[in-house]
């Protein structure tokens, strides 16, 4: 059977997002126009002194060397047009900065691994009864201390793979992204997240958002063990000191679902073969 993607595509976020900065651009555009010169400056400068701010919080948060790199780009970009300076001593910081940040990128380390983890989760499944429920699911138990765990939780954070939350008796891996994390803490109606207790324990949450997702009602206990078993093997590879393995596992399967060519159309297939008959036959 061909490997595909068992997530529903969805373009919306793309098209918000773009829609949404292409607004705000035209709107600044056009405010600045009806300032003084100078005052446009410093009110452009204070939008990329916001941005860098927006982007030293999500550094402080996940540790990820890319939000850092862009937050110098947009002072760098500030400090330009608070000092009216646009000579080599602001150019050619910027340009560097702007470059590595595009590498990162493109190189897909600033990229947060939600749907690959939702994607990973269901590479088991394949089964579609018993559809979705509320409750959490307990998906086993596994060693380690709560100074493991933490480091462990770290490592995800700085690689975009998962953001811990660390409570009084657990630690919460919340894998949705950066706004959830950077306004509120995790909500179990809105947020998937996998737990683990400071006992031994894991359980995991699938929001229903992130259920419908999927192109069929998957089993759902059977994907919230896969989750589960999924984050107990990112554990296991962080514990042996394998954890350079996680993200090319990762990787591995979300990109050979990218280049599986489709399945045929089974009735296509048979009328190309009818034809090939009448054709041998005359």
């Amino acid at each position: 059977m061909t490997l595909q993607s068992k997530l529903k595509e969805n373009i919306f976020p793309i098209v918000l997002g773009l829609t949404i900065g292409l607004l705000a651009i035209t709107t600044m555009i056009w405010a600045t126009r009806q300032m003084e010169a100078k005052t446009a400056d410093q009110v452009i400068g204070g939008i990329w002194t916001f941005f860098a701010l927006i982007q030293l919080v999500v550094w402080l948060r996940t540790k990820n060397q890319g939000y850092l790199i862009w937050m110098f780009a947009c002072a760098v970009i500030a400090g330009s047009y608070f000092t009216g300076y646009t000579g080599v001593y602001f150019l050619i910081p910027a340009i560097i900065l702007v470059t590595a940040y595009v590498y990162l990128l493109a190189s897909r380390k600033m990229r947060w691994r939600y749907r690959d983890i939702l994607e990973l989760a269901a590479k088991p499944v394949e089964e579609t009864q018993d559809g979705f429920t509320t409750r959490p699911f307990p998906a086993g138990v596994a060693e380690y201390t709560r100074e493991e765990l933490i480091r462990f939780g770290n490592y995800l954070s700085k690689n975009l793979i998962a953001f811990p939350f660390i409570e009084k008796e657990r630690i919460l891996f919340l894998i949705n992204g950066t706004t959830r994390f950077l306004f509120r803490r995790p909500n179990a109606q809105q947020d998937t997240f996998v737990t683990f207790d400071f006992k031994g324990n894991i359980a995991v949450n699938i929001a229903k958002n992130d259920y419908k997702k999927y192109k069929a009602e998957l089993t759902f206990d059977q994907l919230c063990a896969s989750l589960g078993s999924l984050f107990k093997t990112f554990l296991q590879f962080y514990q042996e000191g394998k954890k350079d393995r996680i993200i090319p596992m990762i990787e591995e399967y979300v990109s050979r679902i990218h280049n599986a060519r489709p399945e045929p159309d089974p009735s296509t297939q048979i009328k190309t073969e009818s034809k090939s008959g009448n054709h041998a036959g005359h």
